[in-house]
């Protein structure tokens, strides 16, 4: 069955559209080990169908606010585009520089010297993994982390399981700021990404598919140097598994690594930069939850008839 099978005269189809996906589909889903959705089990699914007009200003309301969130997304990307584009000629040409080299990983500024990951690490660290439970941990908990805790440099807290009591004593390495957190084991995609920690997190520690790298250098501007395009591609290479799903990296092929490294003082300048535009992210990812907020409250307000629209006229424009 398909929305314009619906008779245009008692319902709106982008109206039917709002309110199915805000019900979900569990309740019409059939079938195991091929679930679907037939025409007969959502003819039968009971709806709250207001008049026409309402119907089609909610319409209008719930649109203007997905046209928003898809705006947003778009300029969050475009903003990821522009950083990639800006990161690479930072980490290869650098910044003011007229005289370049060329060396075993290609051209680079005169005055970079090449150096193995390794001989610019002070330590690197996996943790243990313990049972835990999928949730948010609550004050007097302690977490470890999930292996989607990193991603293109970029370290998120949230992103953690609840450690069970009794596996407490069984955890190992805390989480420590200005560290580089590393995936060495996850999907061919994501084997090898990282993101900088800032600060200490003492309820927080590490799974043993995770490193925690402490460092000489800049651990900022290394953060952005393992995350880059051609560091992604270059960590990919180094990973073997003989499962297609699971790819992992050994420490002394990580540690065995060439890269470009430019003084500390250009270092900090290359972070400082990035640092800007990772701010100009998070600003559009707290915009885009917001909207999604407000979305989800007017779906649930307007979709169930507890406000009738001309009361959520005001709601809807802020």
């Amino acid at each position: 069955m398909a929305l314009d099978d619906i008779d245009a005269s008692t319902a709106e189809q982008r109206y039917l559209y709002q309110l199915l996906i805000y019900i979900g589909f569990d309740g019409v889903i059939s079938g195991s080990a091929q679930p679907q959705i037939t025409g007969q089990a959502i003819s039968a699914v009971e709806i709250l169908l207001p008049p026409l007009y309402e119907q089609r200003r909610i319409a209008e309301i719930l649109s203007c606010i997905d046209d928003a969130i898809a705006a947003t997304r778009a300029v969050i990307e475009q903003i990821r585009k522009v950083k990639q584009g800006v990161l690479e000629r930072l980490l290869t040409k650098g910044i003011g520089h007229t005289r370049f080299k060329q060396t075993e990983i290609g051209e680079i500024p005169e005055g970079w010297r090449i150096g193995t990951l390794g001989s610019i690490a002070l330590g690197l660290e996996a943790g243990v993994s313990v049972n835990s439970e999928n949730r948010p941990k609550q004050p007097g908990e302690i977490g470890i982390l999930k292996t989607s805790c990193v991603s293109a440099g970029i370290f998120d807290p949230e992103e953690h399981k609840t450690v069970l009591l009794g596996e407490r004593d069984r955890v190992k390495i805390p989480v420590r700021g200005n560290r580089i957190i590393i995936s060495r084991m996850n999907t061919p995609n994501l084997v090898g990404a990282n993101g900088y920690v800032e600060n200490d997190i003492d309820d927080l520690f590490l799974p043993d598919r995770l490193w925690q790298l402490s460092t000489s250098e800049n651990a900022r501007w290394l953060a952005c140097l393992l995350a880059s395009d051609q560091s992604r591609e270059r960590l990919s290479a180094i990973a073997t598994g003989t499962s297609g799903s699971m790819k992992n990296i050994s420490k002394s092929k990580l540690l065995d690594l060439p890269f470009a490294i430019p003084s500390q003082a250009e270092q900090q300048e290359i972070a400082s930069i990035m640092q800007e535009i990772d701010a100009s992210i998070e600003a559009g990812n707290r915009t885009l939850e917001g909207q999604i907020a407000t979305k989800s409250a007017l779906m649930s307000d307007l979709l169930t008839g507890r406000k009738r629209v001309t009361d959520a006229l005001p709601m809807a424009a802020e």
